[in-house]
C-alpha cells in the first residue's frame, strides 16, 4: 500500500513538472515559422471557411508529396477554442508533448516495469532537448510517440499476440498523416514478418488490419492517387545516389543522435554506440528478448542505411524514430545500476540524474528563444500606422495581419 502510494505520488509530481515545462510562458517561448503558419491557415480553412481538406502537410519541400489531413483536423479545435489566435500553436505543441509523455510511461511500463517507466518519464520530463522540441508545434512532433507505439505493437505481434495486429494497423495508417519518415515503417514491418504468428486465428485480424490501414490512408489515395506515386518516383530518381559505405559511416552519429541528444554532454558522444549492446547484455532473459533486440536493431539501422542513400538535406527528425526507445533503454540501464548492492555504485545514477534535472531546469528557466511576441508587436505596429501586409505563403505576419484585421475586429 505504501509502495503504491509512493509510486502514484512520484508519477503525479513528474507529470506536474512536465506540464510546467511545456506550458510555462507559452507565447514567450513560441515561434511562428512556416509549419506553424501552414497549420494556422489550414485551421482557418476548416473552422472559418468550412472546408474539408483531404490533403495534409507537405511531406518534403516542393516535391508535391503530401501527408494525410488528420493533423489539420486535430489542431483546428484548438484554433477554434482560442478564437483563431495563433497562441493555439504552442498550446497544441504542449498538448502533443503531454500525449507523448503518457505514451512514454505507458509503453515502458508495459514492456519493462513501473519503476523503469518512472525513470523514463523523468528523463523525458527534464531533457532540455526534449523540452525545446516540445515547444515547436508541427506534425513532426508526432513522429516520436507514433514510432514508439508502432514499435510496441509490432513487438507484441512478433511475440505471439496476433490481436495487436489491429493496433499496429491503426498506428501505421495514422503515421501517414504525420511525416515522410512513415515510408520507413512498411520496411520495418516487412523485416519483422518472419516472426508474425501463423495461425488460422490470426487471419480475421490480418483482414481487419488491412481494411483499417487502407481506410486511414484513403484521403491520400483519393486526393493524390497516381500523382502522389509519380511524385514519389520523381523524388527517388532525383535524390537517390546508391549505397556507399563511406556515406553510411558519415551518418553513424546521426543514426544514434537520439541517445546523444538525451545524454546531452559531449563527453558521452563517443560512447553512444555502446548503449544498445549494454542494454542487451543486461536485459537478455528469453527468446522474446532476442526479438526485442532485433526490433531495436531495425529501428536504428533501417533509417540509418536507407537515409544514407538519400543525397538531399537531412535533419535530426529523420533519425528520431528510436527516440523513446533510447529513453527506455537508458531507464533500464539506470535501474540495473541502481539495483547493484553496493552503495557507491547505486549513488552513480542517482547523482547523475539529479544533476541532469537541476542543470536542465536551470537552463530552461534562463532561456527564452521564442519570436512570437516580437512577431505580434511588429504586426500590431504596422496596423497602428495603417500599413497593409500582403499575403505571403508561410509568413507569420500575413496570418497575424489577417487575424487582427478580420477576426479580432469582429
Amino acid at each position: 500500500m505504501i509502495y503504491t502510494t509512493l509510486v502514484r505520488f512520484v508519477l503525479v509530481v513528474l507529470f506536474l513538472i512536465h506540464i510546467f515545462f511545456r506550458f510555462y510562458q507559452l507565447e514567450a517561448r513560441a515561434s511562428l515559422g512556416w509549419d506553424q503558419i501552414d497549420s494556422a491557415w489550414a485551421a482557418k480553412s476548416i473552422v472559418i471557411d468550412r472546408h474539408v481538406p483531404l490533403q495534409g502537410p507537405v511531406a518534403k519541400g516542393n516535391t508535391g508529396i503530401y501527408m494525410g489531413p488528420l493533423y489539420y483536423y486535430l489542431i483546428a479545435p484548438v484554433y477554434w477554442a482560442t478564437g483563431m489566435d495563433p497562441i493555439a500553436s504552442p498550446i497544441f505543441g504542449a498538448i502533443t508533448a503531454t500525449i507523448n509523455a503518457v505514451i512514454v510511461y505507458w509503453v515502458t511500463k508495459k514492456m519493462f516495469s513501473e519503476k523503469i517507466a518512472l525513470i523514463a518519464l523523468l528523463i523525458n520530463t527534464f531533457s532540455i532537448n526534449v523540452i525545446h522540441r516540445d515547444h515547436i508545434q508541427n506534425a513532426i512532433q508526432f513522429i516520436v510517440p507514433v514510432s514508439y507505439l508502432i514499435f510496441y505493437f509490432l513487438y507484441r505481434v512478433v511475440t505471439g499476440s496476433y490481436k495487436h495486429l489491429v493496433h499496429l494497423a491503426v498506428m501505421l495508417g495514422l503515421s501517414f498523416h504525420v511525416d515522410f519518415t512513415s515510408v520507413l515503417y512498411p520496411m520495418l514491418v516487412f523485416l519483422a514478418l518472419p516472426f508474425f504468428p501463423r495461425t488460422k486465428k490470426a487471419l480475421p485480424y490480418i483482414g481487419a488490419s488491412l481494411l483499417i490501414f487502407l481506410l486511414l490512408i484513403s484521403p491520400i489515395l483519393i486526393h493524390a492517387g497516381n500523382k502522389q506515386a509519380t511524385n514519389m518516383v520523381a523524388l527517388f530518381q532525383t535524390y537517390y545516389h546508391g549505397f556507399h559505405l563511406q556515406r553510411v559511416l558519415q551518418l553513424a552519429h546521426d543514426a544514434f543522435i537520439s541517445i546523444e541528444n538525451i545524454l546531452q554532454e559531449k563527453f558521452f558522444r563517443p560512447y553512444v554506440f555502446f548503449i544498445i549492446p549494454i542494454f542487451m547484455a543486461l536485459y537478455y532473459k528469453s527468446k522474446d528478448s532476442l526479438k526485442l533486440f532485433y526490433l531495436i536493431f531495425l529501428w536504428f539501422v533501417i533509417p540509418w542505411f536507407v537515409l544514407s542513400t538519400y543525397k538531399g538535406e537531412l535533419t535530426s527528425s529523420y533519425f528520431s524514430l528510436p527516440y523513446n526507445i533510447s529513453i527506455a533503454m537508458l531507464a533500464y540501464i539506470t535501474w540495473q545500476i541502481f539495483s547493484v548492492r553496493i552503495t557507491l555504485v547505486r549513488l552513480i545514477p542517482i547523482l547523475f540524474w539529479l544533476w541532469y534535472s537541476v542543470t536542465n531546469t536551470n537552463t530552461f528557466l534562463h532561456s527564452k528563444s521564442g519570436t512570437m511576441p516580437k512577431q505580434r508587436a511588429d504586426v500590431l505596429k504596422a496596423i497602428e500606422y495603417k500599413q497593409a501586409i500582403p499575403f505571403k505563403d508561410g509568413h507569420a505576419d500575413s496570418y497575424l495581419y489577417y487575424y487582427y484585421t478580420q477576426i479580432r475586429k469582429k
